[in-house]
């Protein structure tokens, strides 16, 4: 066994062994233990250590029981493995991409630059850098193995003994990311992600490309589903569970059918699979549709253990094919396995590219920008729009600008507020309480961002002016519709006191003015006349709204989507309180998340994306 690099006898003239010694031996000291042990043979099947699992550990968290959670009581955060859709920045990129812009890498507590690893002998530096690439390879590939085990165990199956020495590898993770797997094979959640894919799914019909990024984290969600055969089988059939979403269009028929692109519309069709379920013959269907999805996929596992057990598996096949499996990976790694990375990955054309990556999404690559992680630097002025198709799972749209001037960013939006059959005095008052609940949200975002600044480097020096202004036009475009009553949820209710064809009931009509006709068709189409009711959303409010709904509804025109749980039903059910969650008493849990102020001031990946 090689005791450490220093003991390898390397024939040149100018080899200095105290200067490599200076360079590379915090780097072995803990990168995988790192090169003591690359010369064995378990390297080339997986490396494991405890200091992964710490790495991983901090990020991760425990998803929610959809079985015993109520849709009342807030879940658990969980944006991390994949069962979930989160709104983050992916993080495993960014933070090797700013790696990759830094001079050093930080590991074992010492610098180690790219600088002095130019003072080695080209065939020093050559054998440190080979032997780095080999590790972080072996790496990746070992836990793509343990990814494919962990969804074999948790369909029920075992690893083909014919297989078994290749990916039983030493010290395997057995239960990779299980918990976050597993909610992604449970029905219910299957279903519900059929449902989110007939939603946002891009058509080529209508064009519409603007859901894209949410969809990519549905596919990277849901491996049961589009982990598939090959990329143009899934272009030319659709994902596993078109069976399933067939037999959902058979029974429902045209209710089955999206009327808007929302979350509202993922409820109304849940609630119709729901009732449909009662059926024991149609249910016996669905669960016969289920077990062929999973019987698929798990002969789909065992072909990409054949394949990857026989010639193996790159890095850029797997950031390429899996990214959901590699960037997890990667956010699993601690320091020092994420600084070999570094020294890898950044030489690679089709991970970091400077001249086509913007790191800090300000519009300038890389190479071009003066400060590639300051999304303020070159340009102090930004504006940040886009329509309610790029904000689901509930749509709004968004329209604010940020500026960085004399030491701080400046948050600035104008909202535009129009009055619906409501009293003069109804009027002065819902004013009265905008100002002051608008006032109360801009103090809030400042002392957010006051705790946030020491995590962002480029924020540590400025102060947050956060600057909510309103005007009030009689007629135009408006943000804000102020009605006496207003029902959020009633979709296409039929008026029967309407002669016109397809004619509904409209729904700033208050429950107390409902016909008995129109109170029947409610009951007919929502199934309770308590469904009619008034509830604020991101463009109608009632004078009598509450301070803490008006200020979710100025956030979601600051392009923030709702994150509360309207259903027990994936992807309500992973998500932590706050001022976009569900309501809670508690007054730490009615406020801003740094995370959500930092998807403000920042927007990355979740609505246009940059990489």
């Amino acid at each position: 066994m090689i005791k450490s690099l220093t003991q390898v006898k390397i024939k040149t003239d100018t080899f200095d062994v105290k200067k490599l010694e200076l360079v590379v031996k915090p780097l072995l000291k803990q990168t995988f233990a790192l090169l003591i042990v690359l010369m064995m043979p378990s390297i080339l099947g997986h490396v494991h250590h405890p200091a992964a699992d710490q790495g991983g550990a901090a990020l991760q968290q425990s998803p929610v029981d959809i079985q015993t959670q109520g849709p009342s009581t807030c879940g658990s955060q969980n944006r991390q493995g994949f069962g979930h859709i989160g709104p983050e920045p992916n993080r495993a990129q960014e933070s090797l991409r700013r790696q990759c812009l830094d001079e050093t890498a930080q590991t074992g507590g010492t610098n180690c630059s790219l600088e002095q690893m130019m003072t080695l002998s080209d065939e020093n530096r050559s054998f440190l850098i080979n032997t780095l690439d080999g590790t972080v390879t072996a790496y990746l590939e070992g836990y793509f193995k343990d990814f494919l085990a962990t969804e074999l165990n948790n369909l029920g199956e075992s690893v083909p003994d014919s297989l078994a020495r290749c990916i039983n590898t030493p010290e395997r993770r057995t239960d990779l990311h299980a918990t976050e797997l597993q909610s992604s094979q449970e029905f219910d959640n299957m279903l519900s992600a059929i449902v989110l894919n007939e939603i946002y799914n891009f058509n080529l019909e209508r064009g519409q490309r603007s859901f894209e990024p949410y969809m990519d984290r549905l596919g990277h969600s849901f491996p049961i589903l589009y982990f598939s055969r090959s990329s143009i089988l899934e272009m030319m059939t659709g994902h596993r569970g078109i069976p399933l979403r067939n037999l959902l269009l058979e029974e429902l028929g045209e209710a089955f059918n999206v009327r808007t692109h929302d979350g509202r519309e993922h409820h109304r069709i849940m609630e119709l699979i729901r009732n449909a379920r009662k059926d024991p013959s149609f249910e016996a269907r669905m669960m016969e549709a289920h077990q062929a999805i999973k019987d698929d996929y798990a002969e789909e596992i065992k072909r990409r253990m054949q394949s990857v057990c026989t010639g193996g598996i790159t890095p850029f096949n797997m950031q390429f094919w899996y990214p959901q499996v590699f960037n997890q990976a990667i956010l699993d790694m601690n320091e020092d396995e994420r600084a070999a990375a570094n020294f890898f990955l950044c030489r690679r054309a089709w991970y970091y590219q400077d001249q086509n990556t913007d790191t800090d999404c300000d519009g300038f690559m890389d190479n071009a920008d003066p400060d590639p992680t300051d999304p303020f630097n070159p340009l102090p002025f930004q504006v940040q729009q886009g329509g309610a198709t790029h904000n689901p799972p509930y749509r709004s749209s968004y329209d604010y600008n940020i500026l960085r001037l004399d030491g701080e960013l400046r948050l600035q939006t104008s909202l535009s507020v129009r009055f619906n059959d409501v009293t003069p005095e109804e009027e002065m008052a819902f004013r009265n309480n905008l100002t002051r609940c608008s006032s109360e949200l801009s103090q809030h975002m400042r002392e957010v961002f006051q705790n946030m600044r020491s995590d962002v480097e480029h924020y540590q020096e400025l102060d947050l002016n956060v600057q909510i202004s309103f005007t009030f036009p009689d007629k135009g475009g408006t943000d804000f519709y102020i009605h006496r009553c207003y029902c959020t949820d009633c979709y296409n209710v039929p008026d029967p006191d309407n002669p016109q064809e397809g004619a509904t009931i409209p729904r700033s009509t208050c429950r107390e003015d409902l016909s008995p006709a129109q109170q029947q068709s409610v009951i007919t189409t929502l199934g309770s006349l308590d469904r009619w009711r008034n509830r604020a959303d991101a463009a109608n409010m009632m004078p009598n709204t509450s301070c803490q709904t008006i200020k979710h509804e100025i956030l979601h025109r600051f392009g923030l989507p709702d994150e509360y749980t309207d259903t027990r039903i994936y992807p309500y059910n992973q998500t932590d309180c706050n001022i976009m969650g569900d309501a809670s008493a508690l007054p730490e849990n009615q406020g801003l998340r740094p995370r959500q102020l930092q998807e403000i001031i920042n927007p990355r990946f979740n609505r246009d994306g940059c990489w």
